[in-house]
C-alpha cells in the first residue's frame, strides 16, 4: 500500500481540479449569458435567477469579460 501522505496529496490535487473546473464553468456561464443579453447585467441577473448586486460581485470575482462596448446594453440611436 502507498503512503497515506501520498493519498492525501493526490486527493487534494483532484479537489483542486474539481474546484478549478467549477470556477471555469461559472465564469463561462456568466460570459455566455451576458453575451446573450447584450451585456445587460440586469437582464442577465433575471435570466440566471440572481440578484443584480450578487451578479456584479460574481463578475468581479471571476473577472468576467464582456464584448467591448456591450456593457450597459445597446447604444441608443439619436
Amino acid at each position: 500500500m502507498g503512503c497515506p501522505r501520498n493519498r492525501v496529496n493526490s486527493k487534494l490535487m483532484r479537489m483542486r481540479g474539481f474546484h478549478e473546473t467549477i470556477r471555469n464553468f461559472k465564469r463561462l456561464l456568466l460570459e455566455v449569458t451576458l453575451a446573450e443579453h447584450g451585456g445587460n447585467r440586469s437582464r442577465t441577473a433575471v435570466a440566471l435567477g440572481l440578484e443584480r448586486t450578487y451578479l456584479l460581485r460574481l463578475i468581479k470575482q471571476f473577472t468576467v469579460r464582456c464584448a467591448p462596448g456591450r456593457i450597459g446594453g445597446l447604444k441608443k440611436r439619436k
